[in-house]
């Protein structure tokens, strides 16, 4: 099975003491990056590196954006006070003071008054009690689990799309490999007309050795079965790649850099129209795989 990195999932649940809704949507990114947002929600910031965690072990590739929002939806009796960044606030606030006596230009004294309701009001200062925070971080994870399931689900729907477009255009491919070696033939034997038609209008006698040395030098200049065994080899390979499934972004990627090398060696050489034309639609099809490719995890 193979992912797009491109998806999208919510989820609201509502617990005792928290109304918390939880989205996650990515897009194509070379790594895995992740940004979280809180909205109006300090809470959740203590746990963000176990998020990230849940996060990096069922998601590979993509940027993502996690949205967290939790509104408290009753009151909270047992308030308790963030002693470590209380006194980190004053001690801050004291630092301002001590540097304000040291400069010419003095703060006013009442630009830094602090009293204790405004240290209480930052934010953090004032938390629920244990039990409630283990509520909130419990629901927290549930819920995000919960937003992967369906968000990876949404991903490996797109995916099997991706596979389903990504096989047609092998098939394509294969096809014009097909035409061009079919072609080949035809094309040496147009050469050779060509020439003895030349002399014979130019009423120049020409020697078979050398009209079949000329035809030998032409068909070395022009000859692309190497070009067309490894695309052939590519096809099989890419086909055994999206069987395989998983996280092969990358491996897919490196094999359109394989296909397209030898779709335009082939187009350098071709001295044919309907060769040229095949190869140009031959690169037209890499490019759209190409295109797609970047999507998938």
């Amino acid at each position: 099975m193979i992912r797009s990195m491109t998806g999208f999932s919510s989820k609201e649940v509502k617990t005792e003491h928290y109304q918390i809704s939880v989205s996650l949507k990515s897009v194509n990114s070379r790594y895995l990056d992740m940004f979280f947002v809180y909205p109006d929600s300090p809470e959740p910031i203590s746990m963000e590196m176990a998020l990230r965690e849940q996060l990096r072990n069922r998601i590979s590739r993509g940027k993502l954006t996690l949205v967290i929002n939790v509104k408290k939806v009753s009151a909270d009796n047992q308030l308790t006070l963030n002693q470590e960044l209380t006194r980190s606030l004053v001690k801050n606030i004291q630092e301002i003071r001590r540097i304000s006596n040291e400069i010419n230009d003095k703060i006013p004294d009442e630009d830094i008054t602090v009293n204790a309701l405004d240290i209480l009001n930052f934010p953090g200062v004032l938390g629920n009690s244990k039990g409630h925070i283990e509520e909130l971080e419990s629901a927290l994870r549930e819920t995000l689990e919960d937003v992967i399931d369906e968000f990876n689900d949404s991903r490996e729907c797109e995916g099997r799309k991706l596979e389903e477009f990504l096989n047609n255009h092998l098939e394509t491919i294969a096809n014009h490999v097909s035409e061009i070696r079919c072609r080949l033939p035809n094309i040496i034997e147009w050469q050779r007309k060509k020439i003895s038609s030349f002399a014979l209008e130019q009423s120049v006698k020409l020697d078979n050795s050398i009209l079949e040395q000329e035809i030998i030098l032409f068909a070395q200049r022009i000859d692309i079965a190497e070009e067309l065994n490894r695309l052939t080899s590519h096809i099989s390979q890419t086909r055994d790649i999206l069987k395989k499934g998983g996280v092969i972004g990358k491996r897919l990627d490196f094999m359109m850099q394989e296909f397209n090398r030898e779709s335009n060696t082939i187009a350098s050489k071709s001295v044919n129209a309907e060769i040229t034309s095949t190869a140009v639609d031959l690169k037209v099809q890499i490019e759209q795989m190409r295109e797609q490719i970047q999507n998938i995890e």
